[in-house]
């Protein structure tokens, strides 16, 4: 009994960590109505090109057709100078990224923080985070030396790099 209760408050705590900062000046719902609960979205205030963020859209739509995001699993996709990447929170559970879904989130950034423009959209129900950047940002985080990519996604979240 006592290892079980252990291994719960564990996974609790790292369900917690496993969330964005709940910083008070993100916006939040009621969001333009989609498939996406989405849950916080942050506008970054980068103006990006519009036919490079086409071809992020379109390229997560072809590998979306084909393939689904590992547990912990971290997608990204660059064309030119604008980052695309979806980051899967969830432990067990490959997650699709389908048409709808990421056009929906395209729409939410529209939406919230203009055409063109930067930010990201986090699901707290789907425990699932997306993100469109400049690259220069991207190329400005810091993570760790072994796990270079954790730096995008939420803390404890994204562990392994779908290569595909």
């Amino acid at each position: 009994m006592r290892l079980s209760i252990f291994k719960t408050l564990i996974l609790a705590a790292v369900f917690a960590a496993s969330h964005p900062i709940q910083d008070p000046n993100l916006k939040r719902p009621p969001f333009v109505a989609g498939p996406v609960p989405a849950s916080l979205v942050n506008c970054t205030g980068y103006t990006l090109d519009g036919e490079s963020i086409q071809r992020t859209l379109d390229d997560f739509i072809e590998w979306g057709k084909r393939f689904k995001l590992q547990p912990k699993g971290f997608r990204m996709v660059i064309a030119n100078d604008v980052v695309s990447y979806v980051c899967n929170c969830k432990w067990w559970h490959k997650d699709p990224i389908p048409e709808a879904e990421i056009l929906h989130v395209q729409r939410i950034i529209e939406d919230e923080c203009g055409r063109n423009r930067s930010g990201w959209v986090w699901s707290q129900q789907w425990d699932k985070m997306y993100e469109i950047e400049p690259l220069e940002w991207t190329e400005k985080l810091e993570a760790d030396p072994w796990q270079e990519y954790t730096a995008f996604c939420p803390p404890c979240c994204a562990y392994d790099k779908t290569a595909n």
